[in-house]
């Protein structure tokens, strides 16, 4: 069932084989297209408490200053919720133009809530999830588009646990870090594989600092390392981060995490934002931004199916850091201390016995802190017995050896289930429990701050600056 408006009509379109197939394999899809980010949450929040594995709602976000991007951002990660779950195949052309319905709020609320209604109640029919070898089934990730070296790895991974427990592991991806994360916090998905969105949501920063979310109570799962720079057209000859100044460098529509890392190298050059010209372009839209012209580097994770199309067309490039560089290194660490500065190789443009030195850092499998402890147990110990069979499916997977994943909580708290086979395996120690014990006592504090922030009842568009100040008068 697709909601739309279309010149100022509410129009309702019913597609009955694929609504029969819906309601036939035990699910129902509920597609809203709201005008308002609360809204967005509600409706997804309140899916998720219902059934969070049969009922999947649905959402395009109208923003009235920044319509197209929003759409896109959140078409991304909805579209892949739908192939998913085998209901109906969407695709671009199912964005509305957005019209002027003013005079029709409630009739437009009355019918939201109709539909509502009838998608909880259909769901209270369906059968519960089913756990397979301790591991629910299914399992659902949220994480980066398909054509990442991040979806690839999870892919290779999802794919042996999944034969490994017999239990369906499955993918939804997202450009943004809301779109990753949304689905974790309304149930829809139980893990994600995520960008610096587990630090942002953890500490209620960037995007999280809105009435929706603020400080969210998630833990480490598994943290492999994963290898990230700034890639180049080769003729364009830069080289090193000053030769960045003066260059059009994307700004990557609602992902903070991306574009922190791409300020941080500026400030291994001593350079700013206000040194290079932005241009706004989704996540993964960088690789056709920069073949076009529109770009001058783009930021991903190395080996990327994307970034080697690109070297099929054009040489490329990756921009050098000097691991020497002590002053360049502080520099980076004061915005973003969880970076190491180490090399990588394989990746397009280099060549054979080469390396280039870029940001390593975990993309860890996170999860809420009140996921089964059992589960999570079952869910590393598989990934970690299955190791053998995953290592060579992508240039990354070497990095998620047992031995090599960080075993140091830096800045959110480890799940106890992946504490426990840590211990069962030596990989566990006091200062690494000292260090958890007080992340979790830091996500309650501000959790408990947050609470009394938001009954001052701050103006939506003054929470993030005053939300930031609190923390820093309560000394988090």
């Amino acid at each position: 069932m697709t909601v739309a408006f279309q010149k100022g009509v509410i129009r309702t379109f019913i597609v009955v084989p694929q609504l029969i197939r819906g309601l036939c394999t035990g699910g129902v899809v509920v597609w809203f297209l709201v005008r308002r980010r609360e809204r967005l949450h509600f409706f997804l929040e309140s899916c998720g408490r219902a059934r969070p594995d049969s009922v999947l709602c649905c959402i395009y976000y109208l923003n009235d200053n920044n319509l197209g991007s929003y759409i896109l951002q959140y078409v991304s990660a909805e579209r892949s919720c739908l192939q998913f779950c085998g209901f109906v195949r969407a695709t671009e052309n199912d964005t509305v133009i957005h019209a002027d319905v003013e005079g029709r709020t409630m009739k437009f609320r009355a019918l939201l809530a109709s539909l509502l209604a009838l998608t909880l109640a259909l769901s209270a029919c369906t059968p519960p999830t089913k756990t397979v070898n301790g591991i629910r089934d299914p399992l659902v990730f949220a994480t980066y588009g398909t054509g990442t070296s991040t979806y690839a790895d999870l892919a290779a991974v999802t794919d042996a646990v999944s034969t490994d427990t017999e239990a369906r592991l499955r993918i939804i991806t997202s450009d943004t870090a809301i779109g990753r994360l949304a689905p974790m916090k309304a149930g829809i998905a139980q893990m994600g594989r995520l960008g610096d969105e587990y630090i942002f949501g953890f500490e209620g920063q960037n995007e999280f600092a809105s009435e929706n979310w603020g400080p969210q109570d998630l833990r480490v799962v598994w943290a492999p390392l994963s290898p990230h720079s700034l890639l180049t057209r080769k003729s364009d000859q830069i080289k090193t981060p000053a030769d960045l100044k003066g260059r059009k460098i994307p700004n990557v529509t609602a992902n903070p995490s991306v574009n922190g890392k791409i300020e941080a190298y500026l400030a291994y050059a001593g350079l700013t934002l206000d040194d290079v010209e932005l241009v706004d372009v989704a996540y993964s839209e960088q690789p056709a931004a920069l073949e076009s012209g529109q770009i001058d580097a783009l930021y991903q994770q190395v080996y990327g199916s994307s970034l080697f199309e690109l070297e099929s067309k054009f040489d490329v490039s990756w921009i050098e850091l000097d691991p020497k560089d002590k002053a360049g290194i502080e520099r980076v660490h004061e915005l973003a201390p969880q970076l190491n500065i180490l090399p990588f190789e394989d990746a397009p443009g280099q060549e054979d016995g080469t390396s280039t030195h870029g940001f390593v850092y975990t993309l860890p499998i996170s999860t809420y802190a009140d996921a089964s402890e059992d589960e999570v147990y079952k869910l590393v110990s598989s990934m970690a017995s299955t190791f053998p069979k995953f290592e060579s499916s992508t240039l990354n997977t070497p990095r998620w050896n047992p031995d090599d994943v960080e075993t140091m909580p830096r800045v959110i708290p480890f799940h106890p289930g992946t504490i426990a086979w840590l211990k069962e395996n030596g990989q566990w120690t006091d200062e690494a429990q000292k260090r958890n014990d007080e992340l979790i006592e830091r996500g309650e504090q501000l959790r408990t701050e947050w609470n009394k922030f938001m009954d001052t009842k701050p103006k939506k568009d003054d929470i993030p600056e005053k939300w930031s100040a609190w923390k820093g008068s309560a000394d988090l």
